[in-house]
């Protein structure tokens, strides 16, 4: 029996220009909806192996967050806008 393996090497991506990624998972029978907001990742800062943390889901995956941001949801005639309020910069 023959064994083969392959060797894993480092992968240097292109840094792109940065955006802005809005998660939502919106429920109508809720009062409160809770949003995510996060810039892309853009190989511009080295991204670190963590532990998933659902309460800090961005910073404990590698994301990067972003606070103060106005996110604005429009459908129908319907407008909602919530300030985000994460307690990182």
């Amino acid at each position: 029996m023959a064994l083969a393996s392959c060797e894993l090497g480092t992968i240097t991506v292109a840094k792109t220009t940065p955006s802005i990624v809005v998660h939502a998972v919106l429920n109508a029978n809720l009062a409160t909806q809770l949003i995510l907001v996060e810039r892309t990742l853009t190989g511009a800062i080295p991204i670190h192996d963590t532990t998933f943390s659902p309460s800090d889901p961005i910073v404990s995956d590698g994301g990067i967050p972003v606070s103060g941001a106005t996110v604005a949801m429009y459908m129908l005639g319907l407008y909602a806008e919530r300030r985000a309020s994460a307690s990182h910069g």
